[in-house]
Formats: structure tokens, sequence, C-alpha cells
């Protein structure tokens, strides 16, 4: 029965083909045409896995790869879970390549790509210099890549290349690592490992066109004719450095709204948004970076040949961390790519570009996030920063030198002392010209105690200060004042070497310096001039006041002293001023505690100078030496060595009554005979000096 009906089936068939040939010779076309298709789509997906696999078996590489899906009709080819691997180590891990395109665009040479989606992809590149392996496929670098470029451009131009376009790209779940040795491949060992990077991306998506060489002008004027006018984004990206086992930077997002290009010459982008990104990571925890910021808008950024233009930036968030290692290094520094190798590389030739120009209307950075700065090399550790902070500037040109650009800055320490700036400047000049008022309020000076230490020996014990601040430059030349106003402020030397070293600097003892300068409410006010060249600025913070604080204490001397013996002539001083720091010891006699009379008339002289000086305070420090002693205990100098006395504990005593007695003695005859307020005169712990030079009596200073 079935063989009747086949039999019956060809019969019909060949009377169909003698009566409508060319019709049935089209069926017959079409069913052999479906077969192929079938059989493409069938067996070539199998052949290229199985040709695919062996390949890279041949390099020493087990793969395997789950499918390939292959619609001729609708325009799309997927390839699904791809691996691959060598001695059990990963190399390669696609899970979704998945392209979508159309035909009809190919008859005038066109690829009309409509959408590409990769997800899941992982793979290690390692770069030699010999060789580039990717996922485990080396690639020699036999050929340098000046060469394969020099053959790009002997091409055939009358040759009528290929053009594409691209509507769509998704991305996600990407994972590259990327490792550089500064050594061929048969000699790449650690300690010549110059990068090791990872990177992760969680999503990455341009939705718009993409063109390349659709455009026949553009191909005729652009060396890489592409054109593009739409959204890119990128989500969740991260950036590992494996040698420091930290984050290079991380990003929350990323947008990038109306991209237009024409060629690469001509970029314009309506908006760039970035979001949460941190870079530089200090330690283990997460959040310790070197800077984050919360979110950066830059608006209408147009970039053509040799020209970047930007309407407006705005900074928001800044939170900063930047510290100096213990060796004096900046903590960065570790980020940076160090090569000692002697690589020699293709000098290239000179080119006659431009200079790259600048325009930018408005920049705003303002947060209130701490930006802090920590110094390791000073003991104790240096601390600063600010925790609020407001800048603006704006028409920053730098093709037009001569544009006058405003600014402004506000801030507040985490000391909570407060600094405000505003001005003008010519920033982009050849010579820079400034003009700018500011102050400074509430700082706490304890904060440059440390390194104060380590400049010159000295802590600070207290102090605040304020300054009006005056910033002028024409043409490159300084001519600006800092007005310090300090208050309650004291310093301490951590040796007397210390303190001998910076009065040698001085001129003169300092902190007696410092006494002369405090006015009633002991505040200390002093002009630093800041002038030179911007272009070479020479300016030594400590040198300025030095010459400050000696020619405000010149003044001082010249002005309350003079009258006490001081000479001068036409404002040129001729004394030592560390000489006229230092008062003359009231003298007592061997073991006596009464004033005589050249001791009365030194004090006389000293009340006068505190009555025309209310805020001078007076340290009186009674001395006693060997001749003090063997006027209490004669005895002595039977029995033992002048030189070396030694002194029972009930002798001791009456030696140290005897130096207290000799300071009060005097303190009693300011307050009583001058009415001196005895707040003003302080009593110090007597010493007893054996030197043969040693004083008997009591030494005053300021």
């Amino acid at each position: 029965m079935p063989s009747t009906q086949t039999n019956s089936h060809l019969t019909q068939l060949r009377q169909l083909y003698r009566s409508n040939p060319w019709k049935a010779r089209f069926i017959i076309a079409a069913l052999v045409f479906v077969l192929l298709l079938t059989s493409i789509r069938l067996l070539l997906p199998q052949t290229i896995i199985y040709n695919a696999t062996s390949w890279l078996k041949q390099q020493n590489i087990d793969a395997s790869i789950e499918s390939i899906n292959i619609n001729l009709f609708n325009g799309t080819i997927s390839l699904l879970n791809a691996k691959g691997s060598k001695n059990d180590k990963p190399l390669f891990n696609i899970g979704l390549i998945d392209i979508h395109w159309h035909w009809s665009p190919l008859s005038e040479k066109t690829i009309a790509v409509t959408k590409v989606v990769l997800d899941g992809i992982s793979v290690n590149i390692e770069q030699y210099n010999d060789a580039i392996i990717v996922g485990g496929v080396n690639i020699s670098l036999d050929h340098p890549l000046e060469e394969n470029i020099e053959s790009l451009d002997n091409t055939d131009e009358t040759h009528t290349s290929w053009a594409a376009t691209l509507d769509e790209i998704v991305v996600s779940d990407i994972n590259i690592c990327y490792l550089q040795h500064q050594s061929i491949l048969t000699k790449a060992q650690e300690q010549n490992k110059v990068l090791d990077y990872c990177l992760a991306l969680k999503k990455m998506s341009w939705d718009g066109s993409i063109n390349y060489a659709t455009d026949k002008n553009l191909v005729a004027s652009e060396i890489i004719p592409v054109s593009t006018a739409g959204d890119f984004s990128i989500n969740g990206l991260s950036i590992t450095d494996n040698k420091l086992d930290k984050k290079l930077i991380t990003l929350l997002n990323t947008d990038f709204n109306n991209v237009t290009t024409t060629g690469l010459n001509d970029i314009h982008i309506k908006e760039i948004i970035l979001k949460n990104l941190s870079a530089l990571q200090r330690s283990n925890n997460a959040d310790d970076t070197t800077v984050a910021f919360s979110n950066l808008t830059i608006e209408d950024f147009n970039y053509s040949a040799d020209s970047v233009s930007i309407d407006t930036v705005n900074l928001n968030g800044l939170k900063a961390h930047v510290s100096i290692n213990k060796n004096g290094k900046l903590e960065h520094s570790k980020w940076l790519k160090h090569d000692n190798t002697k690589a020699t590389t293709k000098k290239l030739p000179a080119t006659n570009n431009k200079p790259l120009t600048i325009s930018l209307n408005e920049i705003v950075i303002a947060s209130n996030k701490q930006i802090l700065f920590t110094d390791n090399s000073t003991v104790p550790v240096t601390k600063a920063g600010l925790q609020e902070l407001l800048f603006t500037a704006s028409k920053l040109y730098t093709d037009k030198p001569s544009t006058i650009s405003a600014f402004k800055l506000s801030a507040r320490t985490t000391r909570h002392s407060t600094i405000d700036m505003e001005g003008t400047t010519k920033l982009f000049a050849k010579k820079i010209s400034f003009d700018a008022n500011g102050n400074l309020k509430g700082f706490d000076l304890r904060a440059a105690s440390p390194a104060a230490k380590k400049a010159i020996g000295h802590i600070i014990k207290s102090g605040q200060m304020d300054a009006d601040i005056k910033l002028f430059a024409k043409e490159g030349v300084l001519d600006s004042n800092i007005a310090q106003s300090l208050y309650h402020f004291n310093i301490k030397a951590e040796s007397k070497q210390d303190a001998d070293k910076l009065d040698k600097k001085f001129g003169m003892p300092l902190n007696q310096t410092l006494v002369l300068l405090r006015d009633e409410d002991d505040s200390i006010h002093l002009d630093i001039p800041v002038t030179g060249d911007v272009s070479k600025p020479n300016f030594n913070p400590m040198d300025a006041i030095i010459k400050a604080t000696s020619k405000a204490a010149t003044v001082t001397l010249i002005t309350f002293y003079t009258p006490y013996g001081l000479i001068y002539a036409g404002g040129n001083i001729l004394f030592d001023l560390a000489t006229a720091m230092n008062f003359d010891p009231v003298e007592f006699s061997a073991g006596k505690t009464e004033l005589d009379n050249n001791g009365k008339e030194q004090l006389d002289k000293l009340s006068k100078l505190m009555t025309e000086k209310p805020q001078i305070r007076l340290t009186l420090c009674g001395i006693t030496n060997n001749k003090d002693v063997l006027s209490l205990f004669p005895n002595l100098k039977e029995k033992q060595d002048e030189d070396n006395l030694q002194l029972s504990k009930e002798q001791s005593l009456a030696v140290l009554q005897l130096s207290q007695q000799r300071q009060i003695n005097s303190k009693n005859y300011l307050i009583k005979e001058s009415s001196i307020n005895h707040a003003r005169l302080i009593l110090c712990t007597p010493e007893h000096q054996k030197d043969d030079d040693a004083i008997s009596g009591v030494e005053i200073n300021i």
C-alpha cells in the first residue's frame, strides 16, 4: 500500500514538471536551499566548535564550548559557555556572545550590526617584550607595530573599503586581568613584573549609532572615519592592583549623554556624569582612599583638533587624604609604574602639532567631607585638613592669556579655623598676574608643632593665628603681604642646642624677643612681605618670619630701650641685638642675701622699663657658686678640693635657701619700691653652678 502511494506522488510530480517546468524548477531549488540552510544550521556550529577546540588544543589549552546557535534567516549568532584552561588554571570564560545583524546592507558593502551582547566574559592577558598571551593564546611580537601600520598606509587608496554600522552594545559581568613583564617570555620572573591589574565591570552599554566609513566625505578627510550619536554608560567599574592587593579605582556609575562625533577630531558630549568614584586605596579598609568624590558633572564638552572647551564643571563631595611616609615620600608614589630598565624605543619624528588649548567657563568644587594631609616623617605625626570647602573660578581660557579670571575660596579646617580668599588672576599669561585678598581666622598653631620640631627643634606649646592676606603680582613680580596676629603663642626648645641654633638665626634670644613683641592682650603682630619673581620663587617662610620678627624687635628695642643706654644713629643699629636682650645679673656678696647699692640701681632701671612697657614680665633666678658655699661653710676649704665640694643634705639645703632668698629679696624690692605688679615677676627654680665664671646673685631674663 505505501509503495502504491509513493508511486502516485512521483507520477503527480512528473506531470507537474511537464506542465509547469519553470515553477517546478523553482520549487526544487527552494527545497535544495532549505535543505542546505538546514544542513549549515545543524552542521556548521558543530564544525566551528570542533575546529576551535582542536586549534586551542594545539596551543595546549583545554577548551569546551557548550553551543553555537546560528540563525541565518533572522541574522543572529550566539555562543554559549566557552571555557579554556591550562594545567587547571582558568584562562578565559565566555558566558554569552550574541550578535544581531541585517543582511540587506551587504549588497552595498556595509555590515549592519543591530545589537551586540557580551555577558560573563573573563580573560587573562599577559604581555612580554616578545609576545602577548591572550586567554592562553600566544601572539608573537616578532613584527613591530610600526611595520604593520606602514603596510596599512601603503594599501591601494582606490580600493573601495567596507563600511559598518552598530546600533546597540550591552556588556555585563566582565573580568579582565592584565599582567606586564619587562622581559621576554622565557625569562619572566616576579621581580621584573611591572603591572598586575584586574578589571571588573558589572555593565557597560551603548544606545545609538556607531558608523564606520559610511560618510564618504569623512572617509576622505579622516584617518579613522567614525561617527557616532547616542548615549554611553558604565556601571560598577573597579580596577585592582594585585601587586599591592588594593583598589586602583572604583566607580559606581558614569553616563555620557548625547555623544556626537564626526571623526576623532570633532567630539561633542552634552553631559558627563560620574558618581561615587574613589581611587588609590590606602589601607585594608576599602573606604580609606587617597581621593574620592560623590558626583562630577561636566556640561557641554567639545573637542576639536587641538582644542577642548567645557561650559561648566561641578565637583561635589570631594574627599582626599594625602600623606607622606616616614621616609619623606608621598604615600601614593607606590602606585606609579617604576621601570628601571634601559629599553630602547624608536624615536618618533617631530611633529608641528599645536599645543592643546582648554577653555572652561566655570568650575565649582564643593565638599563637606574631609580633605586631609598627614606627614608621618615628623614626630609626632603632623595632621591637618579641611572639612568644608567651596571653590569657584570662571573664564579659564588657555588661548586667551589676557582674560581676567575671577576666583573665590572659602573653607573650614578640621580644627575649626576658617579661610576666605577672593580675587582675580591672569592665570595663563606668560607672566602671571593676580590680585586677591583674604583672611585666616582662628588657626590652631599646635597643628604645626611637629613640623616646627622637625625644622627648628622647637615645639609649639600653644597659640592661635589670624592673618590678613594680600596677594598681588603684576607680570610675574610679587608684592604681597601677610599680616599675622599671634595670640598666646608659646614655643619651647627641645634642647639647649636647638635653642642656641635658632637664637643665632634670629640674632637674639627668641623667647625674649617674643615677650618684647607681646601686647597687653598677649598678642603679637607681624607683617611678612612676600616679594620676588613668581616664576622663580625663592620665598622661605622661616626666613621671612625671622626677618619680620627681628625687624619688629629692633623697632621695640629702639623705642623703649634707647633711654637706657642703647646707641643708634640715623636708623642704623650699632649694637648687638642678642647682647641688648640680656640684662646684667644682680650680683651679691658671697654668702649674702641683701641687695647692695649697685644691685638696687640695676633694679631701678628695670622698673622704669617695666612701667613704660607693661606687657613685659621678668624671670628672676637665684644663682649660687662655690664662693657662696665656702662663705657659709669655711671649714670645707681645708677638708675638700674647692673644685669638687661635696655637701651634706643640710648644707645643700642651706645653699638652696640662700639662692631662693636672693630672688625673693629682688622681687620684693621691685614690688615695694617701684609698685611693679607681683604677677609680672616670676621666680624660677634656683641653681647652684660650679663653673669658675658662675655668678653669685640673680639672673634676670625677659
